[in-house]
């Protein structure tokens, strides 16, 4: 539960937030679009963020600080309000901006690569 310290700072930038305007929400939806992030996606959470930080229309709570550094799988695509993630540790969802994800290959895809670098590297030895 939140403190009241806590619940006043998340209203104040909720009001702020509002008050960035609609360029700044466009701009985060154009990056947001162009970030190639796709439901189904297995995401690696890699840093935090401010609340309403480059456009982002939802707040940082400190219970996802916990997250920094592990994975999850997108789940919906809630535009302006970020990417809904369930964390693969736990049974919570949080959404976060684009900024803070990076994708994270399958072990399939990651074995075929290693296998295709090997492969090209003996080749170049053997040549």
């Amino acid at each position: 539960m939140e403190s009241l310290k806590e619940f006043i700072n998340n209203i104040r930038v909720q009001i702020l937030g509002g008050m960035l305007g609609k360029n700044t929400i466009k701009t985060y939806l154009k990056a947001h679009k162009a970030s190639g992030f796709r439901v189904g996606n297995r995401v690696k959470i890699i840093k935090k963020a401010s609340s309403f930080e480059n456009g982002w229309q939802d707040i940082w709570i400190e219970e996802m600080n916990s997250c920094v550094g592990k994975t999850g799988r997108i789940k919906e695509d809630c535009g302006s309000y970020g990417f809904l993630v369930e964390m693969d540790d736990s049974n919570y969802y949080y959404t976060f901006p684009y900024f803070c994800l990076e994708k994270v290959s399958s072990n399939f895809t990651t074995k075929l690569l290693e296998f295709f670098l090997r492969f090209r590297k003996i080749k170049e030895v053997l040549s």
